[in-house]
């Protein structure tokens, strides 16, 4: 019985993943020119990448600007391989390095530089991912008319062939017209596979541009509607340069490169290192044996 129960459960399991499977496969992606952005700055694995800068950045800016670890250091020294007697001693220190310069401040500053710098980056690629994506559309838009013209001709060319073949018996026309009627149809049907292959390729594009499988299906919606009046094309000004992801980028890395020139001159000075230890010496001291001395320096 309880075989037969596990069959059943594995069985009922297997249907529904085929039926999950089936419906995937069904399932028709139709978007518009918007939704399509949309889905691309959030699914695109080069967008996700590309997010992955920031937090890369913040992760990396509390480390930067700080003192260098404490070094530990131990010393031992015996005299058991040369007199023998039992001498011996150690230390143990602890030796931190402080910088005479600015330098650590400047590191500082550019680790949240950095973090600028990744937010334009972010900024910029989603700019083109989107651009890239209406391109996409705009591609498309214009193989589909063509496509559709050129079923509208092979319509035409067809009734045409058909009426000129229909006055061949009443010797209003020759074979040869039809024949160059038909070149001219073959012809067009050609160009109709060329414009067919080039959409699939631009569909292609578009489903890695959306992050979709390579499989799924994918309708994109077109509007050729003209607006009623001309936009408004806003004047262009210092302040929107300065807000374009591209000219801020250039303008973080114009300032991480001066920070690169002040580190390097403040590395000219070495830091200074302070160590404080404890000492400790067994030695032989005649005539009264072995003593013990201890000492605490910096």
């Amino acid at each position: 019985m309880f075989r037969f129960l596990k069959i059943a459960g594995l069985c009922a399991a297997t249907l529904s993943i085929q039926s999950a499977l089936l419906a995937a496969e069904q399932f028709e992606w139709n978007l518009t020119q918007s939704q399509a952005i949309g889905r691309a700055l959030a699914e695109n694995p080069g967008q996700r990448a590309a997010l992955s800068l920031i937090e890369q950045a913040q992760a990396h800016a509390p480390h930067a600007g700080h003192w260098e670890n404490p070094t530990l250091k131990l010393k031992y020294a015996s005299d058991r391989a040369f007199n023998g007697e039992g001498e011996r001693g150690y230390a143990v220190g602890f030796e931190q390095k402080f910088p005479l310069t600015q330098r650590l401040r400047l590191e500082k500053k550019i680790a949240s530089i950095h973090i600028d710098l990744a937010r334009a980056e972010v900024a910029n690629q989603s700019r083109l991912l989107a651009q890239e994506v209406a391109s996409t559309y705009l591609r498309l838009a214009e193989l589909e008319a063509q496509l559709a013209l050129r079923a509208e001709l092979l319509e035409l060319y067809q009734s045409f062939a058909d009426f000129v073949a229909s006055r061949i018996d009443t010797g209003e026309a020759s074979t040869v017209q039809v024949n160059q009627i038909k070149i001219e149809r073959y012809a067009i049907q050609q160009e109709q596979q060329a414009l067919e292959g080039a959409r699939l390729q631009q569909v292609s594009a578009l489903r890695q541009l959306l992050g979709l499988d390579p499989e799924a299906k994918l309708a994109v919606q077109f509007d050729f509607s003209l607006p009623d009046t001309a936009p408004d094309l806003p004047q262009l000004t210092d302040a929107m340069l300065g807000a374009h992801p591209a000219y801020q980028m250039h303008a973080w890395l114009y300032q991480i490169a001066e920070q690169q020139v002040s580190v390097a001159q403040a590395e000219r000075w070495a830091d200074i290192a302070l160590e404080v230890f404890y000492q400790e010496e067994r030695s032989m001291d005649a005539p009264n044996g072995f003593g013990r001395d201890r000492m605490l320096g910096v």
